[in-house]
């Protein structure tokens, strides 16, 4: 609205909050001592759990529509804009953990499988290195996308070399998928196949590929079926296998 515009305008002008106006949507940040005045305000108000409650399901929100436009052609646009917005989700996701708020932690940390991820060491540094925390967490075993945090653990000790406990949270996410009844997600044998390779078990990288190619060829989507096949060319290919063996 205008007359929020307007407000920030006179604020900016009395030197009370800063406008950063190089990207291509200006920006604006509370001078630290002002910061710390609305804080104390906002805490003395009987608010705060409100504001920061909304606050991480404003990002948990805001989390999905960025990880669909990264998927469109407006991609950079939208990872611009996201990236800006890490340290925002980095509170977000504390918050959530620290108060339960199970929603909110799952919808936060389901980024982990988005895209933007990829391109992304500061999101994941942000994403992974939580998931154990959010595992404990009353109740959450019981949600349909319990699965995915377990995925997201297992990536995190995949970066720290910790093989074991890879294999262990991908196994603990194929048990509840079963348990809960939901789609069995192919990046958790993909994830598998990591381990296998790290540890020279052919015969396993090729069982993994499979299972992660006849779950693409299940849901009919076109890059993941792409990028499963393509894993499970180069399986048969390492262990000897005729290539047409995997496209078959």
């Amino acid at each position: 609205p205008d007359a929020v515009f307007d407000l920030l305008a006179r604020l900016v002008a009395r030197s009370l909050v800063e406008s950063d106006t190089e990207g291509t949507e200006a920006r604006y940040r509370l001078l630290e001592t002002i910061r710390q005045y609305a804080q104390e305000r906002l805490e003395a108000s009987g608010d705060a759990t409100r504001v920061r409650d909304e606050h991480a399901h404003y990002y948990a929100a805001f989390g999905e529509i960025a990880a669909a436009g990264v998927m469109s052609p407006a991609e950079l646009e939208w990872w611009q804009r996201f990236s800006r917005e890490i340290d925002n989700v980095r509170v977000a996701l504390m918050w959530a953990i620290n108060n339960a708020d199970v929603d909110a932690t799952l919808r936060l940390l389901a980024l982990d499988e988005a895209r933007m991820v990829t391109f992304s060491p500061e999101l994941s540094a942000v994403l992974r290195p939580a998931a154990e925390s959010v595992l404990a967490i009353p109740g959450i075993a019981d949600d349909p996308r319990y699965p995915s945090a377990l995925l997201c653990a297992a990536m995190h000790c995949y970066a720290r070399g910790d093989l074991e406990g890879v294999a262990r949270y991908c196994d603990e996410a194929l048990a509840a998928e079963r348990r809960l009844g939901v789609e069995p997600n192919p990046s958790v044998w993909n994830t598998r196949i990591w381990v296998a390779l790290s540890e020279g078990q052919v015969d396993e990288y090729v069982e993994y590929a499979e299972r992660a190619l006849a779950i693409c060829r299940r849901r009919d989507e076109r890059a993941p079926r792409v990028m499963a096949l393509t894993g499970a060319a180069m399986a048969h290919a390492l262990k000897g296998d005729d290539m047409a063996v995997a496209t078959a």
